[in-house]
Formats: C-alpha cells, sequence, structure tokens
C-alpha cells in the first residue's frame, strides 16, 4: 500500500468515533443542563425575594403592635426610631399617634439625620401626611393592622428647619387603632415604612451578595420588580450599594405601553390590557400562586427567537389580623435575563471540549504509533539529505528499497543532485565572470554629474546639494562685505578652499593672499611670522621684515588653525583685530595694516573658551562672520561632481588623458564612508589615476587613506622587556627616548588592527600603553615635531574607530586613553 492509503484507512474510522461520540454526549448534556437551569433556579430565585417581603412586613406589624401595647409617650417612639435606625438603618420614618377625639397627634420623623417631633400646624403642612392614613380604615378592631399602599409623603422646604429643600418619602403605611376595655377607639398608631428598605430587599437578592446565590450574578441581566395586587409596578431592584437612590420603574417598564403614575405615587406604571403574559401573571399572584412565564416580545421587546428568558413571580403574603389569616397584597417579578440557555450551551461545550481533547490524545498516540512505521523510510531519505555536506559538494544517495513512494522519492532527488552538481559549477564560473565583467565597465559619470549639475558655481567649491547651496550663499554675502570671518568645520572640508573663495570674490582680490598656520609654529617663530621684526631686534635680525598682516594689506590673511595659538599669540591677535594695527619686534611704533582677516579652525571655539583654553573676547572679535563647512557625509550627493572634478585636474597635472571610474570603482567609493572629507577623496583619486594602468580606474586601484598607510608601514620589532626604548629624532636634530613599541596580546587590542597600523601610530600606541594618555601635542612630539597637526589628528582619529584607542574630553582638554579592557596591560 502507498503511504496515502494507510493515513485513510487508519483516520477515516477514528474521526467516525469521534463525531459519534460527540453527538451523544452533546445530546446527553444539553438535556439535563437546559431542564434543570428551566424548572428550578427561577422559582427558588423568585420564592426568595417574596418571602423575605413578606418576612419585612411581618416584622413591622409586630412592631407597630408592640407600640399599640405601651404608653402613648415621645420617649418610647424616640427609642423605637433610635433602635431601629441601628438594627434596620431606614425602615421607619414616620411614627405618629392620632388621637380620635380630634386633639394634636404625637409624630416624630426620621429625616436621615436626626429625629425630629412635628406639631400639629406642622402636621397639616405635610402633603399625604400620616395624619390621613386613618381615614383609610373601614372598621378599626383591636389588634388588626392595616397595610396602606406605597405613596409619597412630601415635607415642604422649611418645614423642618434642618431640611432647607424639604423631604419626600415613598412610604408603606401601617395603622393599628387603640381602644379601652369597652372596644371604644381612642387613637391610631401609624408606622411609615420607607420603600427604599423593601427595594433594597430585591436588590440584595440581585447582588453577589445573595443569600441565595446559587450562580454568579450581575444588576444589568437580571433584575426583580414589586407589583401590587391591582397590578401597578411599584417599584424595582437597583444597585445594591446605592441606597440613597430614589424608586424607580425605568427598566421594567422598558418598551412597555401602559399608565404612568398613580394618585400618591408618580413613579408606579401598569402596563397595558394588551399584555397578556404580564396580567397572567398577576391573576396567579392575586390566587396565591407562584410560577413562571417564558418572556415573549410583547413583555420585553429586546428578545429575539435566539434567547429564552424566564419570567418568574411570588406572591408577598401579609396578615392584618389571625382571623383573616395571610392575605395577598402584591407580588414579586424576577425578570432572568442570563440566558440560561446559553449558560448551559457553554457547559455543553465544555464537555465537548474535554471530550474532543480526550479523542485528540488516543488520535495522536495512535498515529504516532501508525506513522512511526508508516512514515519511516520517508524519514530515513529525509536524514540522507540532510547529511550531505553542506559546502556545496553533493552526493548521491544510496538506501534500500522499501516501498514504491519512498524508491520514486529517492531517485527524483538522485536526478536533481546529478543536476544541480552540474550545474552550480556552471553558475560559479558565470557569476565570477559577470561579476568582473561589471565591475571593470567604464561608469557613465557624465550622467551622474548631470544629474547633480552645479548651476550656481563658485571658485574652487564644489558641490550641488541643497546644504552647499544655501553655504555658496553665505560665501557670496561674506565676499561681499569686508568684515572679519571665522570659518569652522572638521579637518578636510575645505576651509582653506572657502577662504580663498572669500578672497577672490571681493573686493581684495587684486591684493595678496596670505596664509599662516597657527599650529604649525612655535610661539616665537609664529609672532615673529604675523608681525614681524625690526633689524637688531634679536642676534639673527639682520634685516627687517614685515610679516604676515603687513604683507597682505589690500588683501587677505588667512589664520588656519586658530584655535591652536597660544594666549600670548591670541593676545596679540586681539590686539592686532581691535586696532588694526601691530607692533613688529623690537619696534615701539605701531603699524597700521589694511588686510581682512579670515580664521579657520576644526575646534569648537565656544567649549574652548568654556575650558579657558581661548580668549572669549578673541572668540567675539573673529566670531563677525561664521562659516560652517559641511562634512562629506553629510553631503554625499556631491560626490559625483567632486569626482568628475578631482579626476580632470589630476589627468592634467600627470598629463594623461580622459580617465573614468568603473562600476566596481564608482561602488566601493559610494560605500566608503570618507572620515577624511574632501581631502581623503582628492587623494585616493589622485593615488588613483597615478596607478591607473588604463583610461578606467578600477576597483583594485582605489587605495583608502588608512590602507595606504598601513601598506608602507613596516613592523617594528620590539626589545626585550616591557621598558625597551628606541630613538627618534626631532625636528632640531635632537633625540630622545621614548617607549618602543611592545608585543600587543589578543587580550589587549586585535592583532590584526595593530599589524596594520603605520609606523607613528605603534610608537603612539607604545606611549599610552605606558603612561595611560596623551594628548595631541605630545603625539607629535612622540613621533616627531615634523607631522604635521592635521596628520597627528588623523592618526588619532584612525587609532579611535579601530578601537584601539577611545577619546575623553573636548577641544584642546582631548585626550586619548586606552580602552577599559586594555588597561591592564
Amino acid at each position: 500500500m502507498s503511504v496515502r492509503n494507510k493515513l485513510l484507512v487508519t483516520i477515516i474510522p477514528l474521526v467516525s468515533l469521534v463525531l459519534l461520540a460527540t453527538g451523544y454526549a452533546t445530546r446527553l448534556t444539553a438535556v439535563r443542563y437546559l431542564n434543570l437551569a428551566l424548572e428550578r433556579t427561577t422559582k427558588v430565585l423568585t420564592m426568595g425575594q417574596a418571602n423575605a417581603l413578606t418576612e419585612y412586613f411581618e416584622n413591622a406589624r409586630e412592631d407597630i403592635l408592640l407600640l399599640a401595647r405601651g404608653d402613648i409617650d415621645e420617649e418610647p417612639i424616640r427609642a423605637i426610631l433610635s433602635i431601629q435606625a441601628h438594627v434596620r438603618p431606614g425602615n421607619y420614618r414616620e411614627v405618629a399617634y392620632i388621637p380620635a377625639n380630634g386633639d394634636a397627634p404625637l409624630m416624630l420623623v426620621d429625616t436621615g439625620q436626626e429625629v425630629v417631633r412635628l406639631t400639629k400646624e406642622q402636621c397639616e403642612r405635610v402633603f399625604n401626611s400620616p395624619l390621613m392614613a386613618p381615614s383609610r380604615l373601614q372598621s378599626p378592631k383591636a389588634g388588626s393592622v392595616t397595610l396602606v399602599g406605597l405613596s409619597e409623603s412630601i415635607y415642604p422646604p422649611g418645614l423642618i428647619p434642618s431640611l432647607s429643600s424639604g423631604l419626600t418619602l415613598a412610604v408603606f403605611r401601617m395603622v393599628t387603632p387603640v381602644t379601652d376595655k369597652s372596644g371604644k377607639v381612642l387613637g391610631f398608631w401609624v408606622i411609615s415604612l420607607d420603600g427604599r428598605a423593601a427595594r433594597d430587599i430585591l436588590s440584595l437578592h440581585n447582588s453577589p451578595k445573595s443569600p441565595l446565590a446559587a450562580f454568579a450574578r450581575t444588576a444589568v441581566k437580571r433584575y426583580s420588580f414589586f407589583f401590587d395586587s391591582n397590578g401597578w409596578i411599584l417599584f424595582q431592584s437597583g444597585n445594591h450599594e446605592d441606597k440613597e437612590s430614589t424608586l424607580a420603574t425605568d427598566v421594567a417598564r422598558s418598551g412597555l405601553s401602559g399608565d404612568h403614575g398613580m394618585p400618591g405615587l408618580h413613579s408606579a406604571f401598569r402596563p397595558a390590557a394588551s399584555n397578556e403574559t404580564y396580567w397572567r401573571m398577576v391573576v396567579d399572584v392575586q390566587n396565591g400562586q407562584t410560577g413562571i412565564e417564558s418572556v415573549g416580545a410583547e413583555l420585553d421587546p429586546t428578545v429575539t427567537s435566539h434567547d429564552s428568558y424566564a419570567l418568574g413571580y411570588s406572591p408577598v403574603f401579609f396578615m392584618s389580623s389571625p382571623e383573616k389569616g395571610l392575605e395577598v397584597v402584591g407580588g414579586v417579578a424576577f425578570m432572568d435575563r442570563s440566558k440560561l440557555v446559553i449558560a448551559a450551551e457553554y457547559r455543553i461545550f465544555d464537555v465537548l471540549l474535554l471530550i474532543f481533547v480526550a479523542a485528540l490524545f488516543v488520535s495522536a498516540i495512535v498515529l504516532v504509533l501508525v506513522g512511526r512505521y508508516i512514515t519511516r523510510p520517508v524519514l530515513d531519505l529525509a536524514r540522507a539529505v540532510r547529511s550531505m555536506p553542506q559546502n556545496g559538494e553533493l552526493a548521491l544517495l544510496e538506501l534500500p528499497m522499501r516501498d514504491k513512494e519512498t524508491t520514486e522519492l529517492k531517485d527524483a532527488i538522485n536526478t536533481l543532485v546529478v543536476s544541480l552538481i552540474g550545474q552550480k559549477d556552471e553558475l560559479k564560473i558565470k557569476d565570477a565572470s559577470l561579476r568582473d565583467y561589471l565591475n571593470r565597465q567604464p561608469l557613465d559619470l557624465e550622467k551622474k554629474v548631470t544629474a547633480a549639475r552645479d548651476d550656481e558655481p563658485v571658485e574652487g567649491i564644489v558641490g550641488a546639494s541643497s546644504g552647499m547651496r544655501q553655504f555658496k550663499q553665505l560665501v557670496r554675502k561674506a565676499a561681499s562685505v569686508d568684515a572679519d570671518v571665522l570659518i569652522v568645520g572638521e579637518t578636510g572640508t575645505g576651509k582653506e578652499v572657502t577662504a580663498q573663495a572669500i578672497h577672490h570674490m571681493s573686493r581684495r582680490a587684486g591684493g595678496p593672499y596670505i596664509t599662516m598656520n597657527c599650529g604649525a609654529l612655535d610661539e616665537n617663530l609664529l609672532m615673529d611670522a604675523l608681525f614681524g621684526h625690526v633689524k637688531g631686534a634679536f642676534s639673527e635680525a639682520k634685516t627687517d621684515r614685515k610679516g604676515a598682516f603687513l604683507a597682505a594689506s589690500g588683501g587677505s590673511i588667512l589664520l588656519d588653525e586658530i584655535g591652536n595659538a597660544s594666549p600670548k599669540v591670541q593676545q596679540a591677535l586681539l590686539r592686532a583685530l581691535a586696532a588694526r594695527t601691530i607692533i613688529p619686534l623690537g619696534s615701539d611704533q605701531e603699524v597700521a595694516f589694511d588686510a581682512r582677516v579670515i580664521a579657520a579652525t576644526n575646534e569648537n571655539l565656544m567649549e574652548c573658551v568654556e575650558q579657558g583654553t581661548f580668549r572669549e573676547d578673541l572668540y567675539y572679535r573673529l566670531k563677525v562672520l561664521t562659516l560652517q563647512t559641511l562634512p562629506l557625509r553629510e553631503r554625499k550627493e556631491d560626490i559625483p561632481l567632486l569626482v568628475d572634478a578631482f579626476i580632470r585636474e589630476s589627468s592634467q597635472v600627470m598629463r594623461k588623458g580622459p580617465v573614468t571610474l568603473s562600476q566596481g570603482a564608482w561602488e566601493r567609493i559610494a560605500a566608503h564612508d570618507w572620515p577624511g572629507n574632501v581631502r581623503e577623496l582628492k587623494h585616493c583619486l589622485m593615488r588613483a589615476v597615478a596607478m591607473a594602468d588604463s583610461s578606467v580606474i578600477l576597483m583594485e586601484d582605489l587605495r583608502f587613506e588608512g590602507q595606504a598607510e598601513a601598506q608602507k608601514a613596516r613592523p617594528i620589532p620590539p626589545e626585550d622587556g616591557p621598558a625597551s626604548v628606541r630613538e627618534v629624532s626631532g625636528r632640531e636634530g635632537a633625540s630622545r627616548t621614548v617607549p618602543a613599541a611592545a608585543p600587543v596580546s589578543a587580550q589587549d587590542q586585535p592583532a590584526q588592527a595593530v599589524d596594520a597600523l603605520n609606523p607613528r601610530q605603534r610608537l603612539g600606541l607604545a606611549y599610552i600603553r605606558e603612561n595611560g594618555s596623551m594628548s595631541r601635542a605630545q603625539y607629535q612630539g612622540i613621533v616627531g615635531q615634523n607631522v604635521p597637526p592635521r596628520t597627528a589628528q588623523y592618526d588619532l582619529r584612525d587609532l579611535v574607530e579601530r578601537g584601539l584607542l577611545v577619546v575623553k574630553g573636548r577641544g584642546p582638554a582631548t585626550r586619548y586613553h586606552l580602552p577599559a579592557e586594555g588597561k591592564s596591560s
């Protein structure tokens, strides 16, 4: 048999058995829970609420009979109200004794805050006061108690001083006569029962604290309402915690038509005669019967065909006298909207889930046992395929024949393996050839240059990006005025080119252009170069020297690396810029100069001012106009223009014909980060043009600055011992001793990174390993004073990018340290 037939023969009978068992269990569970929900729950809950109200009225009947047997005095009445306020808060709101001869009544009211006695005049001002209750009695008899239906008693504002807004009470009233021995009626006792207390009984039974809480219940799905023997709905259950809310019937009468408000109780509601289900319930209650009705659309418009609500009802009894026995005074209706049928269905689903899990477990065991036998050949074949070498060396499968499908699958795989082996070799050859061909194809550089065309050229400044357009506008504005300019930006971003452009575009273009590097000379030489000297100022001063400021008269002077100037030079520059005069060395005469001063720096002068290494007044003197050059990483869209310009310039200088880039070379240039900015790009292209063997610069012709330095570097063999030293020549020919490059362990720095360093970097790294840290100036002193500051900055930044050093501090306070893990050496 095939694998498919084996699985079908195994699974189909099992599925059939699961379906039969599920259907049978569903039928049994549905019958059981539906009958239980429909026959028991609603009756028990409804009868419990009706009995609670019957007991409520019976307790009040006993209390008024006890009151009738006592003395007619204010103190017992106050005691009753005070005691019941602690035992059953809010039950009795009014207690009154009304003499039959018309004398002043004795009436006390519990306002909820205090017990107040009313005078006869106050009693007469109460709407529906207890004084009206005896008129409801037809034949007063000693020992009998009459229950008067729910009505509202209204105390107007100002009647009771503590209640400025008045008081409205919805109360049941109980009346009993007081007679003498001959049976003559002397007066009447009246007790008013708060309707909210009766409402709270229903609310309690519909809350989670219900004494009959067979199931978890919520007020939204279940509610009860009380109706009198005439069919008036007097109040409904509510929130058990909200005992101060007024009586309402809005939920009970929702969607029904009928009469709103009866005399004495405006919130009462009586459904219309068309609501047959409701009036059947009223008739049954009048006959003292308890029952259940199915709720239809005529009683609850929200009922749908999928819902099955149960309306339970039970009579509330009251015994006015032992001779009459219990009489029906109303009924409690319990609307169970909690979808008992759906709850039962959930139970059915639970049972079905258990059956399903059990069946699934059994099926899984069977399938595992059968599958192990049926699918073993396929699994063996899969393991053989996975065991093939992952390096691309495929091999034919050799497995014994077990069944038809597995044998056919093995043969198909072997056929595919043979085909893949041949195609893989062909693809390798084609890919390598295609990749090499594409990388060597000339790039249409003119197309990229045209797309990034520079419509607003400025002499020496190449770029058409949005940032460069704004920058060139600033350059033109700076050139149009004769104010001093401060140019700031990273090394290699074109600060000197910007200064030249400002000079050539200004009115001083015909004058001289002098450049002075404030970081390349020591303090005395720089002062002499800037301000000059007179003959005899010092032993070697054989003639007068103008100095850069006087030499640049009528033109411009560039003070490059102004951030590296010493405090003495800064003070002299501040005086010269402020007075526009200089005093040559050895002279006491001020000489005026007419030169525009342009300063450039890659330092953050404001931070230098804050650190105290640069004069604040000189900073603001220089900062008349400030230009910020853009690093190449922020304007990479200008790279095509720069590449075209540098290739043309290099080709002319080296007297080569037209040169262009290959596709591979362009991709490599576009992917590089250019930490050296435009200068690094220019030098890279100059080297490539010089080294190219044809008119196309290939990818292998490109050497970035870090790579070029690494190729020129030769490893320095370490001396014996960790404190070995070597001599290096200084600028003046004097020799000094510095630590030689010690062996770098794998724990300190990566070996490959150290091997790629140039000799200067290896000397600096050895010095830091010995001393802990160094500054850029110390680095220049270690590797030789003939190293320009920019080269020193590049070397140190390269060490940081390789992860061999970390930078701490900013500006002149910058120092370089070993990483944390490398300090132990």
